[in-house]
């Protein structure tokens, strides 16, 4: 983007603040369009500005132009966030009124904006005038993501073998260790041990998917260790159960896993291991004792003390790199189109640029082999030969191939990317990044119903390009999470810079510029924010991890994050301590995700919260003590994502049922016994999740009129006695059907046979549920079935070639039954034959 483009935009931007919002301001009367005229401009500043600090070697004087203009932004934003405000204020109290109140009618209001705006416009004017000091350089910001060779989904399996090069050695040399080797050592821990980049998890997947491996063992587990090793959170994720309940003590899970355990031969993977306390892992060794003779355990980890520490293998194997032919075999398994024909001369000097750059890392291969498949073959020298691998002399090569791949991306997706450090580089819920990509504004969509797939589908190409890895489901909710490899994170970290800062209770000096905030408690730390923290006045993400339950002093008034944060965007409070969440929450005017997880003391909101009218996404789950919702929840019209947690034994009909903007609603109460009928207002739900419900029965609702109604999961409900009959109005949409631990189920309808779309079913723990109903073998898009332990009978029934519901679901491409993958045998014309 050049000077010129730059400067039209900043006039264009000026001109939108002149006439539509200065003057005569019919907010509530029709001018939506322009604000989302002026909400593009403003996300394309932002492109631009980004693209502008990654440039080398740019002066101070034009890193201060920059910062300039990046603070306009900022303000613009405000100020049009603030009208916004307002008009959904208006529309808010009008709802059920017959009083109209227009944006004119408050003079105050009027007067006040009419000054920042006179300011704002004086400062825009400034800048446009000395633009062509600013020399952007911006790619084109396209937000279509259909690109060529880059739909290849990623999930927690493997998949084909043949994405794999050059590791059969060391796969078959691992697999030998786990069932050819007769120690009698109860449980052994095999290292593999690696730099990062090397392909140690994708070589720990291609064992934990061998067939020969899952003969031998009776249970395998799969567990990303966070690199803060915690106990707690490990025995949890162990045994499969990250939703149990916060009450549980750590001696109860200790009980809970050794009970799973007992007399079983375990396998266990624990991946990405950085920081094991030898105490912290003695005590899980322990604990794993319990599993039969010839349990094995295998660690991925780069440091190799972490390696001898915790095997007795007399030596250590460390992990190769790849051969030439097999990084070139990588690269050209991600960066060929099918079909495509070479001319071999080019090629061998592309194949001579690519072994050099990647240096026998597959990481590194893959990466780039994505970043070249979207351009044209004629382009890869110049791109392999460019200026940008002659930057950053002190990195590691796999740094630079990363950087390289991350020049190719739209400055959009660059934005989503960079953000996504703020989660850390563990493990992070899919659905909580694109929610907190929305509160940023930072999904390009000209429809706002389209953001959280437009946000999926930025998960999904960055996958594809090697920036998140392992997508998969965790827990029987069926929740989606993915990875991001340390060089990748340190990468986005880097790019981060000051704008992203991670404290604890005792740092003292924050730098003014930082926007995102990363608090991890100390425990022998003074109960109270730094004072530093409290004057970041433009903060926008403020994360609160582990808020001092450990601590024997925890801060327990949380009033002044309210008093100081008033541009927030993002508030994520993690296992908090406090009592009380003040009314003053109300000044966050600007907030669009709030999450108050796992706190077990609060007892009860305040109605204050119910005028967060920007609000998108509110977490209350794991709040066990709280007792009901606000009076008043039905005012967060803006509200698409919520998840509660409660003990109220019912909702009022004018309450969730009139949050006609929730795309996805989960609900966890043990004391609720009913729905109310003004869900079937929920047009617009496109996720229904209700778990741990054991008193709801759905006798007084039949949760019609959900027609949009993609996602369904109901997890402990034990007084379900049969699927809502109001469902079938989601025949055309339900795409995933989950069903778990509901011990008064005893059948499927015959109706779900007219769920055209439905491609994926589950059933989990439903003992009474014998047979599947005859309409399965009409699901002809069904792709999907998972039968599970805890439905014996259903099971046996569903044995290949004997079960008597055989012939019902042989079509299904995939088939699991107790977690095995059952191949079923292709018979020509199945499907005519059995109808």
């Amino acid at each position: 983007m050049g000077e010129a483009v730059v400067r039209s935009m900043l006039g264009e931007l000026s001109s939108q603040l002149s006439s539509s919002l200065f003057g005569e301001i019919k907010l509530v009367c029709g001018v939506k369009g322009e604000f989302q005229r002026l909400n593009e401009l403003l996300s394309s500043l932002e492109c631009a500005i980004l693209d502008s600090e990654m440039q080398p070697n740019r002066s101070n004087q034009d890193r201060d132009r920059v910062k300039k203009l990046e603070d306009l932004v900022e303000d613009i934003k405000v100020v049009v966030d603030d009208f916004q405000t307002e008009a959904k204020r208006q529309l808010v109290e009008n709802r059920f009124t017959d009083k109209v109140t227009r944006i004119c009618s408050r003079p105050a209001f009027l007067y006040k904006m009419s000054h920042r705006m006179q300011n704002i416009r004086k400062r825009l004017n400034d800048i446009a005038s000395n633009s062509e000091a600013l020399n952007f350089s911006v790619p084109d910001q396209n937000t279509s993501l259909v690109h060529t060779n880059l739909s290849r989904e990623t999930t927690s399996f493997l998949g084909e073998s043949a994405d794999v090069f050059g590791r059969d050695d060391d796969k078959e040399r691992i697999v030998h260790e786990l069932i050819g080797n007769s120690s009698t050592e109860r449980l052994s821990v095999i290292p593999i041990v690696g730099m990062g980049g090397l392909g140690k998890t994708t070589l720990a997947q291609l064992v934990y998917d061998d067939e020969r491996v899952k003969q031998v063992f009776d249970m395998r587990k799969w567990v990303y260790v966070p690199k803060h090793f915690e106990l707690h959170d490990m025995i949890k994720r162990i045994i499969g159960s990250l939703e149990l309940s916060t009450d549980a003590s750590l001696q109860d899970l200790k009980d809970l896993l050794q009970e799973k355990l007992m007399g079983k031969r375990l396998f266990i993977v624990l991946d990405d291991v950085w920081n094991i306390e030898s105490l912290g892992w003695d005590q899980l060794r322990n604990l794993l004792l319990v599993s039969d003779v010839g349990s094995k355990v295998i660690v991925t980890t780069q440091d190799e003390n972490i390696a001898k520490m915790i095997t007795s293998m007399p030596y250590i194997d460390r992990l190769e790199l790849l051969t030439e032919k097999a990084t070139w075999d990588v690269f050209k398994r991600w960066a060929c189109r099918s079909g495509e024909e070479w001319d071999q001369e080019i090629i061998e000097e592309i194949e001579k640029l690519v072994v050099e750059k990647c240096k026998g890392l597959p990481l590194a291969a893959k990466a780039l082999g994505m970043a070249l498949s979207t351009k044209e073959v004629d382009e890869w020298l110049s791109l392999l030969k460019g200026r940008v691998w002659e930057t950053g002399q002190g990195e590691h090569y796999v740094t630079r191939v990363i950087r390289f791949s991350f020049d190719q991306l739209p400055s959009y997706m660059k934005r989503c990317f960079l953000y996504s450090a703020v989660h850390g580089k563990q493990s992070f819920s899919k659905d909580d990044l694109i929610h907190q990509w929305m509160a940023q504004d930072m999904i390009p969509v000209s429809d706002n119903d389209q953001l959280e797939d437009k946000g999926n589908q930025i998960v999904n190409e960055l996958s594809a390009r090697c920036f998140f890895h392992n997508i998969r489901y965790v827990d029987s909710l069926d929740n989606t999470f993915c990875d991001m490899h340390n060089s990748i994170y340190e990468l986005a970290r880097s790019a981060l810079g000051l704008k992203f800062s991670e404290i604890n209770l005792a740092t003292e000096n924050i730098p003014a510029i930082t926007r995102y905030v990363q608090l991890y408690d100390s425990s022998n730390a003074i109960p109270k924010f730094p004072k530093s923290l409290l004057k970041l006045n433009k903060l926008q993400t403020f994360v609160w991890l582990c808020g001092n339950v450990d601590s024997s002093s925890p801060i327990r008034d949380i009033s002044p994050i309210f008093s100081s944060f008033l541009s927030l965007r993002t508030l994520d409070l993690v296992s908090t301590s406090f009592e009380v969440l003040p009314r003053t929450i109300e000044r966050l005017r600007h907030l669009r995700y709030f999450r108050m997880h796992a706190n077990n003391d609060i007892k009860g909101l305040p109605s204050s919260i119910c005028k967060l009218y920007n609000l998108q996404t509110l977490s209350l789950a794991g709040l066990e003590k709280l007792e009901k919702l606000p009076e008043h929840i039905w005012k967060l019209l803006s509200l698409r994502h919520l998840y509660i947690t409660s003990r109220q034994n019912s909702f009022p009909e004018k309450g969730i049922g009139c949050l006609t903007s929730l795309r996805k609603l989960s609900i966890n109460c043990k004391f609720l016994s009913s729905l109310p009928n003004s869900f079937q207002k929920l047009t617009n739900l496109v996720d229904l999740r209700i778990w741990c419900c054991p008193e709801l029965s759905f006798r007084e609702t039949n949760l019609q009129n959900l027609r949009n109604l993609q996602r369904l999961s109901i997890s402990d409900v034990p007084k379900l006695r049969e699927i809502p009959v109001g469902l079938q109005d989601a025949a055309p949409t339900l795409k995933f059907l989950s069903i778990s631990i509901c011990s008064g189920l005893a059948a499927l309808p015959e109706w779900l046979e007219n769920f055209e779309s439905l491609e994926e079913v589950r059933v989990e723990k439903c003992p009474n549920l014998t047979s599947l109903p005859q309409g399965m073998r009409r699901l002809t898009t069904l792709r999907e079935l998972h039968i599970t332990e805890g439905s014996p009978e259903l099971m046996r029934r569903c044995q290949q070639g004997t079960g008597e519901d055989w012939p019902k679901i042989a079509h299904v491409r995939k088939i699991f039954l107790g977690g095995n993958l059952i191949t079923p045998r292709r018979i020509n014309n199945l499907v005519m034959k059995n109808k």
